[in-house]
């Protein structure tokens, strides 16, 4: 429609309505057009999705769109970030080590130029010394930007119980047979699906603190120039160390806010690798900061 302006406003021809539930559309800059990325979930004969449903469109001009067929280009990973070069699209996801739900989130990295041929950038992740072969380390992205001075990409990594391989290796049970389990201080108890439950002390899985004892890994993050090439950066100093950080790009680098029992904090960094605290005087009757 034309209003008394003269700006002609036409409505985008994408659809993103499935048969499961539908998903936030992300719009970035492409070159000199747009790509459209949907996340969604899928509503499988069986009741149980197997993961995300990706739809992805590319436009010229953000009036007329073209869908790009094809399964999702991240596989089972979960995309929680979709970020622009310029040059080209990155989309950072949360993947899996092994089967979905059993062993725990890695981060990675997908690049594209054209919103058809995707590069898979594996993420490193960080390296805990002294774990048990019934452990191991998960990530879980919090935040990501992208500017002037490159990309950068904020999370967690902490260290879990692999309840699913203790099942299996010391009780022999196969999925299904159990249902869920407890933990204490002292040990692990597994609870089976007919109502009887198998224990075991963290001290006999080789585990030398049990879970919710256990330090975070640290706060982490991943660095690029245009999201090919990523450095990892181990314990990152953020304003609140345990909540979750928002991540933004400035023309002088990134800022991250965060809040938690600290209270409200915020951060910026030139490069996303050093981070120094900053002067919150100017916001002093805030409560809490929710994003930035």
């Amino acid at each position: 429609m034309t209003g008394s302006s003269g700006l002609q406003v036409a409505r985008s021809s994408f659809s993103t309505e499935t048969s499961g539930m539908a998903g936030p559309v992300h719009l970035v800059r492409l070159g000199d057009g747009y790509l459209a990325l949907s996340v969604g979930f899928a509503a499988p004969e069986d009741g149980v999705a197997d993961g995300p449903t990706v739809r992805v469109w590319r436009s010229d001009d953000g009036i007329e769109w073209i869908e790009i067929d094809g399964p999702s280009p991240f596989g089972e990973a979960w995309p929680r970030y979709v970020l622009s070069t310029g040059a080209q699209v990155v989309v950072l996801a949360e993947g899996f080590r092994g089967e979905p739900d059993t062993f725990g989130t890695v981060a990675d990295a997908y690049t594209t130029t054209d919103g058809r041929e995707w590069r898979h950038r594996p993420l490193a992740g960080p390296v805990f010394a002294d774990l048990s072969p019934y452990q191991f380390v998960s990530v879980t992205l919090e935040g990501a930007a992208a500017g002037p001075a490159g990309i950068v990409a904020v999370g967690t990594s902490f260290v879990q119980v692999d309840v699913d391989a203790v099942a299996q290796d010391v009780f022999g049970l196969e999925r299904g047979e159990y249902a869920g389990w407890t933990v204490n201080e002292e040990h692990l108890r597994i609870e089976l699906t007919d109502g009887t439950t198998r224990s075991v002390t963290y001290a006999e899985l080789g585990i030398t603190a049990p879970p919710g004892t256990l330090p975070l890994v640290g706060r982490v993050a991943w660095v690029s120039t245009g999201g090919d090439e990523w450095d990892l950066v181990e314990d990152v100093r953020l304003p609140v160390p345990n909540s979750p950080a928002s991540v933004a790009a400035t023309d002088a680098g990134f800022v991250a806010v965060g809040f938690g029992e600290q209270g409200p904090g915020m951060s910026t960094s030139p490069d996303g690798r050093v981070w120094s605290a900053a002067d919150l005087t100017p916001f002093d009757a805030v409560g809490e900061f929710l994003g930035v």
